[in-house]
């Protein structure tokens, strides 16, 4: 086999191969959290900001994910579930709570639980619970995200 068909050959695997190769989780490590009031009628929002290094994890797994939901967690504890709607290439996020707020909890319990130095785990979302509504804002346009994205309950893993 010459070098040029060989090459060729890795080449077709690697392509064939990548989609299976996707990361099932990125994690991003916690700066800052800081709760807000947010608009009439909502629960409130969170401003998070992640390490330098967080960037690049978040951007490769929401460029695989394109059109899919996207869980944000603690610990196992699901804070947000978006659909992608395009790589979210920032370190800073704005976390909406819903009409329901953050699944009960305040925006300051969420900024609380977000403490530098936490790890949030982006991962693969589920099929959805329609009980309660949470949003992020990566600093897309308004149209870009859904204020109805629902989040599901994580009581055990499936």
């Amino acid at each position: 086999m010459t070098r040029l068909t060989k090459g060729l050959s890795v080449l077709a695997l690697a392509l064939f191969f990548s989609p299976l190769a996707q990361a099932d989780s990125a994690y991003l490590q916690v700066v800052q959290a800081v709760a807000g009031k947010g608009e009439a009628g909502q629960g409130g929002d969170v401003d998070v900001t992640f390490t330098p290094g967080s960037r690049g994890p978040l951007a490769e797994f929401t460029r695989t994910r394109v059109g899919k939901r996207v869980e944000f967690r603690v610990d196992d504890r699901v804070l947000t579930v978006v659909t992608v709607q395009g790589a979210i290439d920032t370190s800073g996020l704005r976390m909406f709570g819903g009409g329901k707020g953050f699944g009960g909890k305040s925006a300051e319990d969420i900024a609380r639980i977000l403490e530098p130095g936490t790890y949030v785990e982006v991962a693969d979302a589920g099929k959805p619970d329609q009980d309660r509504v949470l949003n992020l804002d990566a600093g897309v346009p308004a149209d870009a995200t859904s204020a109805d994205t629902p989040a599901r309950k994580r009581t055990t893993r499936q």
